[in-house]
Parts: structure tokens; C-alpha cells; sequence
């Protein structure tokens, strides 16, 4: 009750008057038991008013000890209670900022799990774009390309090749006619020739346009080294991907390369 009383109503400037004039009191109180001790000795008459001095001045001096004692006391007990609520608030405060530090790592922790989950999203929507340009573009042979495969095939001049375009009757030009186009002028610049009977019976010659059935490359020969062989030189030279299928009916040094649908 006391603390609250302090705390309302005795403000610093009430607490620094009250504690000075309640010293002043007891400092006059003990002047007067001074006085009164000093005259005691004196008249009758003068030795009565020192008595009255000296009780009065215990007494006096007595209630403004007690006073002055209590009265500290209770600005004591009052500045106590406000340090220990103020530390009461500064200890909810550390807490608070403590679970808001807290919060913030973890939120920082999964905005950069997420950043990378978006980013890992992101790579792999370009590599699918990437992959899907790749199955889209057109199938071209490049100049540096070229003059890689003609570098390569040239050791094996004077072998034959034929090439069948898969495409359909309404087609004018497809995309499959210019990778045809490309791969007959390679070989022939490699001094291979271009030949349309690929078997034995010379009097069957090969077409070279077929109805679309397939799709990618197809590489057919009589000898299976020799014909993988074509295939890994235009897969590692100008990225062209073809298959492999051996024919026994064919001549020996004799490749057919049959372009299908992109």
C-alpha cells in the first residue's frame, strides 16, 4: 500500500522537499536539547524552560528521526519496486526481441531454402526449354560441321553411300529434303559416291524418297563396323543421332543413311 502511495502521489521534487525540511526539523530539535542542556544550570525560572528545551527537543527530534527514517524508507521501497518493474519490462523486451531474432533466422533460413528450391525449378526449366529447342530446330549442319565430317569421312573416299528421304507426297521441300541435301554434298566432297543400287541385282535400284514411317536417322550396311562407324562420326561431329540396322543383303563398303521425321 505504501509503495503504491509513494508511487502516486510523492514525486522527486516532493520527496527532495519533504526529506529536507523533515532534517531541518531534527537539526533544530537537537539545537533546542543543546540549549536546553546548556541552561539547565541557569535561574530557576531558566532552568525551567531548559527542561521544557530538552523534552520537547527528545521528542521533537525523536518524531523527525522516526520520520525522517520512515519517510526514506518508504522512497526507498518506492524506487525499488519502480527498478524491478522497469527490469520486469526490459526482461519481457530481451525475451521478445530474442523470439523475434529467432523467427527471423528461421524465416531467413526458409526464404533461402526456398531461393535455391527456385533456382534448382528455374535450371531445370531451362534445361526443358533447352531440350525442347533442341527436338524443335530444324535438323542443320553447320559450316565448321561440315567441314569436320568431309574431314573425317575423306579417309574412306571411294566408299558408296545412298540416301532416302522419308516424306510425304504433298510435301514440296521438308525439313528432312535439306538434311539430305546436306549429308549427299558432305560424302560427295569426302569422295564417296553416290550410288542407288546398294545390292547385288544391279537392275534393282533404291528410291530415294520413302512415305514417312519413322522417325530420326536410320544407318544400314552390310558390315556392322563399318556402318556404326558412319554413325559415330556424324553424332560426334555434327550431333546428329542414327540409329544402326545391319543388312545382310547389301554390297560390302555400301551405307544407306534413310532420314525420317524430326
Amino acid at each position: 500500500m505504501w509503495n503504491a502511495i509513494f508511487e502516486t502521489f510523492v514525486t522527486d521534487q516532493i520527496a527532495s522537499w519533504v526529506h529536507w525540511n523533515l532534517l531541518l526539523g531534527d537539526v533544530l530539535a537537537t539545537v533546542a536539547v543543546g540549549w536546553g542542556i546548556i541552561f539547565e544550570h541557569g535561574p530557576t525560572e531558566t532552568r525551567k524552560v531548559a527542561d521544557r528545551l530538552v523534552i520537547w527537543g527528545i521528542v521533537a527530534e525523536t518524531l523527525f528521526s522516526v520520520s525522517l527514517f520512515t519517510f526514506d524508507e518508504g522512497i526507498s521501497s518506492a524506487q525499488k519496486s519502480r527498478i524491478e518493474a522497469q527490469q520486469a519490462v526490459i526482461g519481457e523486451q530481451q525475451i521478445k526481441i530474442i523470439t523475434l531474432e529467432g523467427q527471423t533466422a528461421i524465416a531467413v533460413a526458409d526464404a533461402g531454402r526456398a531461393n535455391e528450391r527456385a533456382g534448382r525449378l528455374e535450371k531445370e526449366a531451362a534445361d526443358a526449354r533447352l531440350q525442347l529447342a533442341k527436338l524443335t530446330a530444324p535438323r542443320t549442319i553447320r559450316p565448321e560441321q561440315a567441314n569436320a565430317l568431309i574431314e573425317k569421312l575423306r579417309p574412306y573416299a571411294g566408299k558408296k553411300f545412298w540416301i532416302i528421304t522419308q516424306t510425304t507426297k504433298d510435301s514440296i521441300w521438308s525439313e528432312q529434303d535439306n538434311l539430305a541435301k546436306q549429308l549427299s554434298d558432305i560424302f560427295t566432297a569426302a569422295a564417296w559416291t553416290k550410288d542407288s543400287h546398294p545390292y547385288p541385282d544391279l537392275t534393282k535400284a533404291e528410291s530415294a524418297i520413302e512415305e514417312v514411317s519413322d522417325r530420326g536417322c536410320l544407318i544400314t550396311s552390310l558390315d556392322d563396323s563399318f556402318g556404326m562407324l558412319v554413325a559415330v562420326i556424324l553424332k560426334s561431329n555434327a550431333d546428329i543421332e542414327c540409329s544402326y540396322s545391319p543388312n545382310v543383303g547389301m554390297l560390302p563398303g555400301f551405307v544407306i543413311v534413310e532420314i525420317g521425321l524430326q
